[in-house]
């Protein structure tokens, strides 16, 4: 298990320090996290405390993990490229990675134009897409399974 992507600002870390098996530390790191997916596997968002985004990757299973926090405080963006996934809480820092086009969506475009809302998904590029808060997301075979937990 590794740490693809994250950005984690938790407010207690309690949950998972009680947790015999992890080592603690001050604060989250991609050690820790891993560590923590391995324990607690899905429902690891509901023991963080906190605003967070992750991307974790199986390397065995060919697998991928990503969760964000319950309010959406910290944006997950998502592309697939020729390459495999990107992740970013950032439009603009995911369309500057390779392999990133900068087309734009016309039919999200069509329908803020014309109803006001947007399908949480989908962003105004074509081919990016946002986890919507509260949720995880699973990617194996390169099928997406997005779920709220």
């Amino acid at each position: 298990m590794k740490v693809i992507w994250s950005q984690i600002r938790l407010y207690d870390i309690l949950a998972i320090r009680k947790s015999p098996g992890l080592k603690f530390q001050n604060k989250i790191d991609s050690t820790l996290l891993c560590q923590a997916y391995d324990k607690f596997g899905k429902s690891l968002p509901s023991y963080l405390n906190g605003d967070f985004a992750f991307a974790l990757y199986d390397s065995e299973k060919k697998y991928i993990f990503c969760a964000r926090d319950p309010l959406g405080v910290i944006s997950l963006y998502y592309t697939k490229t020729e390459s495999g996934y990107k992740f970013s809480s950032n439009i603009d820092e995911l369309l500057e990675q390779s392999g990133v086009h900068k087309k734009p969506n016309l039919k999200s475009m069509h329908t803020m134009l014309h109803s006001h809302s947007v399908d949480y998904n989908e962003t105004m590029y074509e081919g990016i897409f946002r986890l919507p808060p509260g949720c995880l997301m699973a990617i194996e075979d390169g099928k997406e399974h997005i779920e709220r937990y």
